[in-house]
């Protein structure tokens, strides 16, 4: 039995193809929406995928713990921060109860380096005392507290 394609047949009966593009009308319409109400959003940057600053630094025992100043040097070795010496400080018999970050010369890019520093370091505290012929721009005096910072 075959029908003949009228108007009327046409009309009344929708055929597979209809469906099929409505269909794809409403997932269209659908991803549309989720693209413009939920837009991707790219990961941000880890800190430690951005550039390092260059920093270099003088690590001074001011705990009286021997060879500690040695030992946290090679640790922020491991973290990029270069130090150029360490040792006692000027008066061994002077024991800092806190450890603390010394900017000794001004620089470009200080703050950054500075916020760098205290982001590796865990050391919030820092004090600003020019020192003319200082080696480099920050000086690292370990205190009675540097266990916080450093582990043996």
């Amino acid at each position: 039995m075959t029908r003949a394609m009228t108007k009327k047949n046409l009309t009344e009966n929708p055929g597979k193809s209809q469906n099929g593009m409505q269909l794809f009308f409403v997932l269209a319409l659908l991803i549309m929406l989720i693209y413009i109400f939920y837009p991707y959003k790219q990961p941000q940057q880890e800190a430690n995928d951005l550039p390092k600053p260059e920093i270099y630094i003088v690590v001074l025992n001011g705990c009286g713990i021997a060879n500690i100043a040695q030992e946290v040097s090679k640790q922020l070795l491991d973290q990029g921060v270069n130090a150029m010496t360490w040792g006692n400080t000027d008066n061994p018999n002077c024991i800092h109860q806190k450890t603390q970050i010394v900017v000794r010369q001004e620089s470009e890019n200080q703050a950054a380096k500075l916020a760098y520093l205290q982001k590796v370091t865990g050391i919030k505290e820092f004090i600003i005392a020019h020192k003319e012929n200082s080696l480099t721009e920050f000086e690292l005096i370990l205190g009675k507290d540097y266990i916080n910072y450093f582990k043996k």
